[in-house]
């Protein structure tokens, strides 16, 4: 792969976005067992990034997660940050609110050792505030 590259998958999360990018493996015709496969995807992708478009009709980041290869067999997915709906306000939009889960993305290790400065404040498990600064920047 390329280090920087994105693509888009419609899938109704970030599971279901890798195992539909297994089903075209599969279509492909390639000879790969469902195991090499997600392998390779897992080794591909590092970065999942879910958007939805809600019953309001506006969309939005449900959430991001990181793939941490496989084990035994299977994705392992850990998400970073969610979204979570409460309710639809009077304006008709909804209501909620973004959350850090805890999980220190492995991929943030890399960024450090290329020269980035990564707050791992970040990360915090935590409601997340809107208009709330983080900053990544070079060491250099």
């Amino acid at each position: 792969g390329h280090d920087g590259s994105m693509s888009t998958v419609h899938a109704n999360d970030t599971r279901d976005a890798l195992d539909r990018l297994e089903l075209m493996i599969a279509l492909s015709g390639a000879d790969l067992t469902p195991t090499i496969a997600r392998r390779y995807i897992a080794s591909a992708l590092q970065i999942l990034v879910h958007v939805s478009r809600l019953s309001t009709g506006e969309r939005k980041v449900m959430r991001i997660s990181e793939v941490a290869g496989t084990r035994e067999g299977e994705y392992n997915v850990e998400d970073i940050f969610v979204y979570r709906m409460t309710g639809i306000g009077s304006d008709g939009r909804a209501e909620g609110a973004f959350y850090a889960t805890g999980y220190e993305p492995e991929c943030i290790r890399r960024m450090t050792t290329l020269g980035h400065d990564v707050s791992m404040d970040l990360f915090t498990a935590r409601e997340l505030i809107a208009g709330g600064e983080y900053i990544v920047q070079d060491k250099k």
